[in-house]
């Protein structure tokens, strides 16, 4: 599929730019003198939204709310550009179905929430 440039210029508008750094830990839990890993993402969707919507449906527990939410955001979003390629032609429709069910979950009570 080829896009016009008006349709790159409305796509490159809405989409959300993310600086990602990854920094190990030792064995302990502190941080080590190992070099971080430092990226740029883009993503279609705003994750800082969509965590404050997650945090209202508690779809994993409230201190793990953060890590699944911008994992699953990172994983969809690099699935998402291939999907027509083979190697992604299964992992697709299965996070697409995935998704679906997770935007379908009640929300909790709001006096229950608690965590990152």
């Amino acid at each position: 599929m080829i896009l016009s440039t008006d349709t790159k210029a409305k796509a490159k508008a809405l989409s959300h730019r993310y600086f990602i750094t990854v920094q190990p830990l030792d064995e302990t839990g502190v941080v080590s003198n190992n070099e971080p890993l430092t990226f740029e993402a883009e993503n279609h969707d705003d994750i800082m939204q969509i965590l404050e919507r997650s945090r209202a449906l508690e779809p994993v527990p409230p201190g793990e709310t953060s890590e699944f939410v911008v994992r699953l955001k990172l994983l969809t979003e690099v699935a998402l550009r291939p999907r027509d390629e083979p190697l992604f032609e299964e992992l697709f429709p299965a996070l697409k179905a995935f998704m679906k069910k997770l935007k379908a979950l009640p929300q909790k009570p709001s006096g229950n929430r608690t965590g990152p």
